[in-house]
């Protein structure tokens, strides 16, 4: 019998291993994945294959959320807690925050952690490579993507960092590139840090607040591109401000000047319909544990074919250079049953019924919003085109002791916020956004109008009752 020189088999033009010299001769192929990996195939195959060639592997946990408790009859509001893990002691209306995951969901990642530990070598060698590949394949299309362009991340701040450390690459002296006022603080730190070192300019547009139309803000970023821009990232939805940008207006400005463009969509999967590629943006980031309520852990990277091969994570590990998927699908020995369980959220979001959800939810939001500042005698702090399941509402200065034509600062920000929850047991983000306090609502499936009679509640009696002035030191070395 003839057996290749080594384990992993001997060298053949083209690859492979040697033909059988006589009849009946057994090959031995060796490992076919990377690194120790027990596969037949690699997942670079798996995840290219046609519809036709691709066998799904076998799934030991069910991905049917009825199995894991699911109440498909429930309604949207109140009713529909029974899908959450949410205790009731507070009115909760800040999913946008760290989400909440479903409990079907979250039984998911449960019973994968326990069946792994069932044989730990037999479902890490031979079963989880197979079986991610299959989670990026199922969800793709749920985003308008194709599995070769998209891969399972931690979380989108991983992404982020993993885009502009690849896109900054190509930068050179004298360079720029372009964010907005009203971006993610982090990814500010992260252009700073890149720019400093390739000695590129981070340009900062400002977007006035309140927002009074999306052409405001695409006008803002026409005059800041200029001829060395080379890059720019914007939020799909921003988080301090809720603001859903006119991202398909901002790539294509973009596009037209030659800048690649990175979209920040940490809050959009779950709460706006997404088609990836018909966005056309170069890189598109988004976690999967805020809306579309995935256990915390889950998010994604997409990027167009032509950046795959710039693309390194952040952890470099066995499946490097062999294409994207490869590269990113492990980067070592840790938990991946958040991702795991995307299958069984994939089939909540069609129970529930993605656009007929996404309907309420905006609804809700909108609805609460309209409320809040009919009670409160404000306004909003956007159009309502520039929202969706957040809406950023604004307060009296008076429920922090200060009059309305003082300045509102983060410390009275802070100041309503912890009264809100210890006095009123309300989770519900402030916010100081241009002198002004507001208050950022979320609405999801579960949240109804008795969540959001509690916060104006809540507001009204503090503006009416004397709760304490709150002192604001704004010396730079302190307060006596």
């Amino acid at each position: 019998m003839s057996v290749p020189e080594s384990g992993a088999g001997a060298a053949v033009p083209g690859g492979g291993v040697p033909e059988a010299q006589e009849a009946g001769d057994r090959v031995l192929a060796g490992f076919a994945g990377f690194g120790s990996f027990m596969q037949d195939t690699s997942v670079q195959t798996l995840v290219t294959q046609h519809a036709d060639e691709y066998t799904v592997p076998q799934i030991a946990v069910s991905s049917d959320p009825l199995e894991h408790g699911f109440e498909e009859t429930a309604a949207f509001g109140k009713e529909q807690r029974c899908n959450f893990l949410l205790g009731k002691e507070f009115f909760f209306v800040n999913h946008g925050a760290f989400g909440a995951a479903t409990k079907p969901v979250f039984e998911s990642a449960q019973a994968w952690r326990r069946y792994a530990e069932l044989q730990p070598l037999k479902f890490i060698d031979r079963e989880l490579l197979p079986l991610l590949v299959h989670v990026a394949r199922e969800f793709a299309p749920e985003v308008g993507a194709a599995a070769t362009d998209l891969v399972f991340l931690p979380s989108a701040t991983v992404g982020l960092n993993t885009v502009i450390n690849a896109a900054a690459q190509g930068w050179v002296e004298g360079d720029e590139v372009i964010s907005l006022s009203v971006g993610y603080s982090s990814v500010r730190k992260m252009l700073d840090i890149r720019c400093a070192e390739h000695g590129v300019r981070h340009i900062t547009v400002e977007v006035p607040l309140p927002v009074t139309s999306a052409d405001a803000v695409v006008e803002a970023v026409r005059q800041a591109i200029g001829p060395k821009a080379r890059f720019a990232v914007f939020d799909h939805v921003t988080s301090n401000t809720a603001l859903v940008l006119p991202v398909n207006r901002l790539v294509a400005l973009c596009r037209e000047r030659g800048v690649r463009v990175l979209i920040d969509g940490a809050h959009a999967p779950g709460m706006l319909e997404l088609n990836l590629t018909e966005l056309d943006a170069d890189w598109y980031v988004a976690n999967l544990h805020k809306w579309y309520c995935c256990p915390r852990g889950s998010a994604f990277l997409w990027a167009k074919p032509e950046h795959h091969e710039s693309l390194q994570p952040l952890v470099i590990s066995h499946g490097s250079g062999d294409g994207l998927t490869s590269a990113f699908i492990w980067d070592g020995n840790r938990d991946y049953s958040s991702t795991l369980a995307v299958l069984t959220a994939i089939r909540v979001w069609r129970l529930w019924g993605g656009h007929r959800a996404r309907e309420y939810m905006t609804q809700t939001a909108r609805t609460a919003a309209e409320s809040l500042a009919a009670a409160w005698d404000t306004d909003v702090l956007a159009p309502w085109n520039m929202t969706a399941a957040m809406v950023m509402v604004r307060v009296p200065s008076a429920c922090a002791g200060i009059a309305e034509a003082d300045e509102a600062y983060p410390a009275h920000a802070k100041f309503v916020q912890d009264t809100l929850f210890h006095t009123f047991q309300i989770e519900c983000p402030v916010k100081a956004v241009a002198n002004r306090l507001y208050v950022r609502i979320s609405a999801h499936v579960y949240n109804h109008a008795v969540d959001y009679r509690a916060l104006s509640s809540a507001i009204s009696t503090m503006r009416d009752t004397n709760l304490g002035k709150v002192v604001v030191c704004t010396k730079g070395g302190g307060c006596a």
